[in-house]
């Protein structure tokens, strides 16, 4: 029954194929939608419970049928002529589908295949999109050919050859715009739009190298779209993509499937309004109840699942895996579908688990299957072929499906479907996976969705907890430990050190990771034991290279447990899990350290010292040598050539420390460290330091009796010699006595401290040095003796040997110790003795002599006796304790003096004499000393003036006269007087001052033999000019006179004369130096400067001048008010002759014209008149006095006269005359200009408009000019005054020219000026036309501008009517010309060029403007009335008259070649220029174009009219047959000679326009015999094929279940 329903599906098909009925359900078949396409025949089901077993068996063999229809046939073609055949929907009958815009060379996008696909070779990639909101995107291929996708077809796919070029536009649909548009390829977002590059635009290229997909996003552009009421699929709201999300596609047979849900036309409408859905929309949607998720199958379920197994059985196979069917079973969440927007905008979960049969049973052949795409339909039933293909995500896939929830067993158990919480379960690994498929898991938006998953199953909590485990479970499937690696090449190395206490390599690993226990790490030779999360490696073997150990850890899941079914014909991709285990390698690199040794390598820093030297030696030490954790791991000990090592050192970082110091040395504190590799040794150079006594002093030398290094009198403790001599050995004793022989030697001197130097100062002779590196001398460890060999002078020869030791107690210190000697040394002493008599021999008693140490000064009185015998016994000098057994006088030379007393004072002292105390004990007897008689006394004198030091003194109070007397021959010890006088030697009187006479007395025990005596005589000389003083002395001894001098007056040495005291003066301008005071407004007080010159005045004395300024015409003194103007000035002279200045400052405003003398008095200190100048005849006293003047004359800087213009950078230049300035100091002239209507300040700006100029006149009369330089735009018709000042150097004003009605100092401000005439620059005239190129050409005049200086002038087109800028696409139209005027007045043309094609009647104004060369403006003609600025336009129009060229009317016949002539009359067109007149007829019914063989019918004529206006013809030439009864209206357009059009006749309702065509009648003819027609038959097959389907039908729908179709909306 089966094949003979299929022979009469197949005639039936061929019959209706061959009468062309079937021609519109191929073409309907062939544009097939995605969602069409899912749709398979086992989704129909019966509703009719009560059917027979045969009819279930009919319709389980038409089910069987179809089924091997659909694996045998791969094309859509195939799949719609079956389901037509057997009844089914068709691509006919669907309400949605790929929408295609009717574009040209449009290429139709059919089940997202293009159609050029076939015609590719090679490699191809696919190119899809999704549409998030309203939009389209059109993309042109690099041969021009154009691909138009829409949001209204999501599911658009299209394919390329590989490396195809791409532009592509997106643009948005109505009432929407662009948000973005990102760009991925192979899943990885490569570009990122951003906002739109315009408002209503996207556009860019892109190479097809791999797969791409397009994500293309709109928004409503007048408000948000409520989330509620969006249609899955499109782009929600704003930021409804969360932040982060890739998008990232699912790929499954290479192709790249789309993530938006695919509905009918019915369902969107629903779900986006769901409170209008009508009854019949409910049912479209109500999924049928045999249909739904219940964990058992229907009957149509099961027929189904028996055709699958049969194809199973038959081992037909696709793409290389096995077939499989999908069911639905138990609803997973406690309400509706989850909206999840984290996976997509819209994104409405699936509610449903799924199992996947793979057997002809369900009891054998299931598994558990889990959704991976969204937006694709899941069909119960549904075919999916299994796939080794995986998506990207299949690693993280994997393990889900490892660890998640699946059934257990491969027989199909209902309560494992049914239990909650494996149904809460089954929910937590869907959502699980659809993050990994999304590459979301692990990410916070992944979370955000898996945990609205989790909220909305059955039993949130436990969902929770099995998330939580099944996270952690997938993280750490293949997780090694921390200290590890997966890769063999690039496992970290694990060092083992040296443990000396354990004898072994050790180290410690610790696993932060938490997985040690999952691996065995072994290897021959090296032991590796667990404890916790600590690996403990050691070995006793050397792996200096180091070694390689793995260790194995198997898991469930990973990248092949995801086994995919590729969902057929676009339905639902599916993910089950198939038992696969992963292997997970860990890898570690085990080395040890390398052991090498230290050897140790000790030196002397001072060789020169210790080499040789029994004191030193580098053998004993003893260094420890410590690890990085400061552990001593062994300990060097060094020879006698300082060396000493330490094997077996492992490799590391090692520090070596002294211990013990060897003999001589100081224990080294630093530490040196030394890096130790395996395999070698390691030398540690280091350097003891020796113990050295830093000796400056070698021995110090003391006086015994004081115990002092000072010695006293003329004795010395320098040079005193002693031998030093080293022993490099220790010895309490002299070595020399053991035989010994010292190692150094030297001889050393004192100095005058007695100390004796260990240097070259002190050494004398011996051997060198020793000398530390650092150049100081030091003495080694060791024993030193000290002998002194030669005394000083003065001193006893001490030959005591003093022995030294130099030693160090601690050992950790370089310092040594030498104590060095104190050597006393005694003094030589002796004493002397002499007889005193007189000259007749006699012994004289109690004669007082005076013993004088002559170094010291120490000194004692001694008496003779009665025999006259004089001696030093008894005596003590030079301190300390007397020693009776040695002389009282020590070594030195004394001085002896005999002394004055009664018993001698007519004697002559015996004169002093010197005794030498050379021998130690010695007494010298100097013999008999004798006295004789004395001389008569003797006096001199001489006097000289005490303020001169001359014979002369000023005639001036307070002065003395310096008397100075020498007396001889005087007798110690007795009494004198001497008295002396002034006297006039003209008249020999002794001289009487203020009633007192000059003469003075002085007495006087005289205490030499010789002395001498001074007197002063204090007097006041004024009024004693040109007279002298003489001194006269008499001596008097005991009241008699023993001497006189100048008794006869005579003697010029005691003679003094009285000088007279002289002035002399010139005065000047202080200022300048000359004779003449200038004066200004702020300077009228003025300082005359008077050099006055001196003779005879005492230096360092101090004087008083006192000034006083007098009219030189009257005497009269120049006033201050009322007070005569003088001036009091004090002066102390540094020499006799001189000059001194005097600063007379006052007001000379008084005195303009007049000349003023200067007169000096000088006063002594008393106030006596000693010195005065006052002549009024004397010029070089006197000085005129004269007034500082100015005047101003202004003009412009430009061209010199009185004008300057409104302009910018304006120079007024003002010439400053000027009168009795000082020549050669510096001035300066400030200007203002003043505003004369105002009289204030002209403000630029809000400044003041100054200038001002500094100079240095070189006349007294002469002028300068100051400029001002300021911006006078807006300034025309003002009148400017310049007001000047002049100031000197310190800014005080001398004069000023201030007068508002000067007219010399007047400039007036000009306006600048322009005015302008606008033509047409064709003609001439003031009419242009509606043309491209127009030029309008403005003639600009100007006035008042300044030649030589550029300007420009800039102009803009206005619409005359509005008073608004005239505008051209979109900007304004301007021209510009710059110039350099020649003169002041002149004009120039600017030029304005632009399209005026398009414009209406107007008229069009110029404004223009002059600038400057700043670009200011400084003139402007804008009159939106002027008619000399103003243009008309007057647009070029056309009108058409067409006729029948044959005889001139307006009806033709639709018959033959006929031709229309239309006559095209034109205005305001410019004469000489092209024209191209051009024309199309078009059909006035149908309002396109008129079509003759396919094309439009076209006349053109070219022209160049002479005049403005006139006509043109354009015929229209074609086969008007078979056009019928129509009206053709010719359309007309102007063109100008580059092709714009300018002016346009298309009117469909211009009867002057239409030419009407009228069809030829002719008569009907009747059948002829023999005539057949094909109408009949046909119908009669289509009535027949139309019954016999019917009945097909019919049957059956008897033994079928009908049912609506539905999809179970996948992910």
């Amino acid at each position: 029954m089966r094949k003979f329903r299929c022979c009469i599906t197949g005639i039936l098909i061929v019959i209706m194929c061959a009468a062309g009925i079937m021609r519109p359900v191929c073409a309907g078949a062939v544009t097939l939608d995605r969602q069409t396409e899912e749709r398979t025949i086992s989704e129909t089901e019966t509703e009719h419970p009560e059917e027979s077993e045969a009819e279930r068996k009919t319709a389980t063999e038409t089910v069987k049928e179809m089924a091997a229809v659909t694996e045998t046939e791969t094309t859509a073609e195939t799949v719609a002529v079956t389901m037509a055949a057997a009844g089914t929907t068709t691509a006919a009958e669907s309400e949605t589908g790929t929408e295609l815009e009717p574009e040209s060379e449009l290429v139709s996008v059919t089940e997202g295949i293009s159609e050029t696909e076939e015609a590719k070779d090679g490699v191809v990639y696919s190119v899809s999109t999704k549409f998030f909101g309203k939009g389209r995107m059109k993309m042109t291929d690099g041969q021009g050919k154009e691909y138009f996708l829409t949001s209204d077809s999501p599911g658009g796919r299209l394919t390329f050859a590989e490396d195809e070029s791409l532009a592509y536009e997106v643009t948005p649909g109505e009432s929407c715009r662009i948000d973005r548009a990102d760009i991925y390829k192979d899943g990885a977002l490569i570009h990122l739009s951003g906002d739109a590059q315009a408002d209503d635009k996207i556009t860019g290229e892109i190479v097809v190298d791999s797969d791409v997909l397009f994500e293309l996003y709109f928004q409503e552009s007048s408000e948000k779209i409520k989330s509620e009421a969006s249609v899955p699929g499109e782009y929600l709201e704003s930021g409804a993509k969360a932040e982060g999300e890739t998008g990232l596609q699912t790929e499954t047979k290479g192709e790249t499937e789309t993530e938006v849900q695919t509905e009918t036309k019915g369902e969107t409408e629903a779900k986006t309004d769901p409170e209008k859905i009508t009854e019949k929309q409910e049912e479209k949607n109500r999924v049928p109840e045999a249909l739904k998720a219940d964990g058992k199958l229907s009957f149509m379920e099961g027929m189904a699942s028996e055709a699958l197994a049969e194809r199973i059985s038959e081992s037909i196979s696709m793409s290389g895996g096995q077939i499989g069917q999908v069911w639905g079973m138990y609803k997973i969440f406690a309400g509706d579908n989850v909206i999840i927007d984290e996976f997509m905008p819209g994104f409405q979960s699936n509610d449903y688990s799924k199992i996947i049969q793979t057997g002809p049973t369900l009891s054998e052949n299931t598994m558990t299957g889990y959704c991976i795409q969204f937006g694709v339909a899941c069909p119960p039933g549904g075919y999916v072929t299994e796939s080794n293909l995986t998506p990207a995500q299949k690693l993280w896939m994997g393990y889900a499906l490892a660890f998640g929830w699946k059934q257990t067993g491969s027989a199909y158990d209902e309560a494992q479907y049914s239990n909650d919480t494996n149904r809460t379960e089954y929910a937590v690994t869907q959502a699980v996976i659809w993050a990994c498929s999304q590459n979301k898991f692990g990410t916070d938006v992944g979370e955000a969705a898996i945990n609205k998953v989790i909220q909305n199953t059955l039993d949130p909590a436990h969902a929770e907890v099995y998330y939580n485990q099944l996270k952690s479970q997938m993280l750490g499937a293949e997780r090694i430990p921390s200290f590890s690696s997966r890769s063999q090449e690039n496992a970290p190395t694990i060092l083992l050190k040296w443990n000396g206490d354990h004898a072994r390599y050790e180290a410690v690993a610790e696993d932060t990771n938490g997985v040690l226990s999952r691996y065995n790490y072994e290897c021959p030779g090296i032991t590796i034991s667990e404890n916790g999360n600590r690996a403990e490696i050691y070995t006793t073997g050397n792996y200096p290279d180091g070694v390689t150990v793995s260790a194995l850890y198997t898991t469930d899941g990973g990248e092949n447990a995801a086994l995919i079914w590729d969902g057929a014909s676009g339905n639902q991709d599916l993910a089950a899990y198939r038992k696969a285990s992963t292997e997970i390698h860990s890898y570690i690199r085990i080395a040890t350290e390398d052991v090498g040794a230290i050897e140790l390598q000790k030196k002397s820093s001072h060789t020169g010292i210790t080499d040789g030297n029994r004191g030193y030696s580098l053998a004993g030490a003893v260094y420890g040598v410590y690890d990085s954790s400061n552990r001593e791991i062994g300990r060097i000990t060094t020879d006698n050539k300082g060396r000493g090592k330490l094997e077996a050192v492992p490799a590391g970082n090692y520090t070596v420390r002294e211990l013990t110091a060897p003999k001589g040395y100081a224990v080294d504190m630093s530490a040196s460290g030394v890096v130790v590799t395996g395999g070698d040794t390691e030398t540690v150079n280091v350097v003891d330091h020796p113990k050295l006594a830093s000796v400056t002093v070698a021995l110090t030398k003391v006086d015994k009796e004081t115990g002092e290094a000072a010695s006293g009198g003329n004795i010395s403790l320098e040079g005193a010699e002693f031998t030093v001599k080293y022993y490099d050995v220790q010895s309490g004793t002299d070595p020399a006595e053991k035989g010994i022989r010292p190692l150094k030697m030297w001889v050393l001197k004192t100095d005058a401290e007695g100390k004796c130097y260990l240097s070259d100062v002190s050494k004398v002779s011996g051997d060198s040095f020793f000398y530390e590196p650092g150049g100081s001398i030091v003495l080694p460890l060791g024993t030193v003796t000290v002998q002194e060999t030669k005394a000083p002078e003065g001193y006893v020869l001490n030959e005591e040997i003093y022995v030294r030791q130099v030693t160090s107690a601690d050992s950790d210190t370089t310092v040594a110790v030498y104590n060095q000697p104190t050597v006393p040394e005694q003094r030589i002493r002796g004493a002397f003795e002499f007889i005193k008599n007189d000259e007749d021999g006699k012994a004289m008693a109690d004669i007082p002599f005076r013993i004088s140490s002559k170094t010291t000064g120490e000194h004692c009185t001694v008496y003779s006796d009665k025999k006259g015998r004089v001696t030093t016994e008894g005596l003590w000098f030079g301190g300390g304790t007397p020693d009776e057994s040695l002389g009282g006088l020590p070594y030195d030379t004394y001085i002896v003096e005999e002394l004055a007393c009664i018993e001698n004072e007519d004697k002559i002292l015996i004169a002093p004499f010197e005794v030498k105390i050379t021998e130690n004990n010695e007494i010298k007897n100097l013999g008999i000393l004798e006295n004789n008689g004395l001389p008569l006394p003797e006096l001199d004198s001489a006097a000289l003036g005490r303020e001169t030091g001359d014979h002369t003194l000023p005639a001036e109070g307070g002065v003395a006269i310096n008397e100075s007397l020498e007396c001889r021959n005087l007798i110690p010890g007795v009494p004198f007087s001497i008295r002396v006088k002034a006297v006039d030697p003209e008249t020999g009187n002794v001289y009487v001052i203020d009633g007192k006479e000059l003469s003075h007395v002085i007495s006087f025990v005289a205490e030499e033999k010789n002395e001498t005596k001074n007197f002063t005589f204090d007097f006041s000389a004024v009024g004693m000019a040109g007279k002298s003083v003489t001194i006269t002395a008499e001596l008097l001894r005991r009241g008699q006179v023993a001497a006189v001098h100048n008794q006869s007056l005579d003697d010029a040495d005691q003679t003094v004369t009285i000088t007279k005291m002289t002035i002399d003066t010139v005065v000047s301008d202080k200022a300048d130096g000359d004779k003449i005071l200038n004066f200004g407004k702020e300077t009228t007080k003025l300082i005359a400067i008077d050099e006055v010159s001196y003779e005879g005045f005492l230096p360092g004395r101090t004087y008083k001048a006192v000034t006083e300024i007098v009219e030189t015409a009257t005497g009269n003194p120049v006033m201050n008010g009322d007070v005569p103007v003088s001036f009091e000035t004090e002066f102390t002279p540094e020499n006799r002759n001189g000059t001194f200045t005097v600063d007379a400052a006052f007001d000379v405003s008084a005195y303009d014209g007049s000349q003023v003398t200067v007169f000096q008095t000088i006063y002594d200190s008393n106030g006596h008149v000693i010195a005065e100048h006052k002549a009024l005849d004397d010029t070089d006293q006197t000085l005129d006095i004269r007034k500082i003047k100015i005047g101003t004359t202004a003009a412009d800087g430009q061209d010199g006269d009185k004008t300057i213009v409104n302009e910018e950078n304006v120079v007024i230049k003002d010439v400053v005359a000027y009168e009795n300035l000082t020549p050669g100091k510096e001035h300066k002239v400030t200007g203002i200009l003043m505003d004369k209507e105002t009289n204030e300040p002209l403000l630029v700006d809000g400044e003041q408009v100054t200038g001002e100029t500094v100079f240095i006149p070189e006349a007294a009369d002469g002028s300068a000019e100051v400029e001002f330089v300021f911006d006078a735009i807006g300034l025309h018709g003002k009148k400017l005054v310049v007001f000047e000042t002049l100031l000197d150097a310190d800014g005080k004003i001398l004069a000023e020219h201030k007068e508002i009605e000067n007219e010399g100092q007047t400039v007036e401000v000009w306006e600048l000026k322009i005015g302008t005439t606008a033509i047409d620059k064709e003609d001439e005239d003031k009419i242009i036309v509606t043309d491209e190129n127009i030029t309008i050409k403005d003639t600009v005049s100007y006035e008042n501008v300044i030649p030589g200086r550029k300007y420009a002038v800039e102009g803009i087109l206005m619409d005359t009517e509005n008073n608004t800028q005239f505008v051209i696409d979109g900007k304004p139209v301007t021209g510009r010309t710059a110039f350099t005027p020649e003169r002041s007045t002149g004009s120039v043309d600017v030029e304005f060029t632009f399209n005026a094609a398009g414009l209406e009647d107007m008229n069009i104004t110029v404004f223009e403007k002059l600038l400057n060369a700043n670009g200011t403006v400084v003139a402007v003609h804008e009159d939106i009335t002027d008619k000399d600025q103003t243009i008309e336009v007057k647009k070029i129009k056309i009108g058409t008259t067409a006729i029948d060229k044959a005889d001139g009317d307006k009806t033709m016949t639709s018959e033959g070649i006929v031709t229309i002539l239309d006559k095209i009359a034109y205005e305001h067109l410019i004469p000489g220029r092209s024209y191209i007149a051009e024309g199309v007829l078009m059909d006035k019914f149908s309002e396109k174009e008129l079509l003759v063989s396919g094309k439009p019918v076209t006349g053109k004529t070219e022209f160049i009219p002479e005049a403005a206006d006139g006509s043109v013809e354009v015929a229209f030439t074609f086969d008007a047959t078979g056009l019928g009864n129509i009206e053709v209206v010719a359309f007309e357009r102007l063109l100008n000679a580059s092709g714009t059009v300018v002016a346009v006749h298309e009117d469909f309702t211009d009867k002057e326009q239409t030419v009407e065509f009228k069809k030829l009648e002719e008569s009907p003819e009747s059948p002829k015999t023999g005539d057949t027609h094909p109408v009949m038959p046909i119908m009669a097959l289509c009535i027949l094929s139309a019954a016999i389907s019917g009945i097909f039908v019919i049957q059956c729908r008897k033994k079928s279940y009908t049912t609506k179709e539905h999809d179970y909306e996948g992910e």
